[in-house]
C-alpha cells in the first residue's frame, strides 16, 4: 500500500520562511495592524487609539516609553509598549509565514 503525501503546504512554508531570512524594516502599522488592534483593543486601529486618547499621531516616536507603557496598559490587553509590539510581531510573522 502506497500513500501519497502532498507536501505543497509545506513547500509554500519553506518559501515564505526563505523570504524571511536577513534584516526586515516592517512599519508600526504592519506591525500593529487593524485585526490586531482589534483584537487586543477597544480600537479600530492604532490612529483610533491615539486620537480618541489625544495623542497626535505626529507627535507618538517622540513620547517616552514610561508614557506609551503607560497608554497601553490602560487601553489594551498588554503589561508594555515592547510586549505589544513582540505580540505583533509575532502574529504579523505567522501571517507572513502561512500566506
Amino acid at each position: 500500500m502506497q500513500v501519497r503525501l502532498d507536501l505543497s503546504g509545506l513547500k509554500r512554508l519553506q518559501r515564505n520562511a526563505e523570504t524571511f531570512h536577513g534584516e526586515h524594516q516592517v512599519k508600526l502599522l504592519e506591525i500593529l495592524s487593524p485585526q490586531f488592534m482589534r483584537s487586543n483593543t477597544r480600537f479600530s486601529s492604532l490612529e483610533d487609539m491615539l486620537s480618541q486618547c489625544g495623542i497626535p499621531e505626529e507627535s507618538f516616536g517622540d513620547m517616552p516609553i514610561p508614557d506609551k507603557d503607560d497608554l497601553t496598559r490602560r487601553n489594551t490587553k498588554f503589561q508594555s509598549w515592547q510586549e505589544m509590539i513582540n505580540a505583533g510581531a509575532i502574529e504579523y510573522t505567522k501571517k507572513q509565514l502561512f500566506k
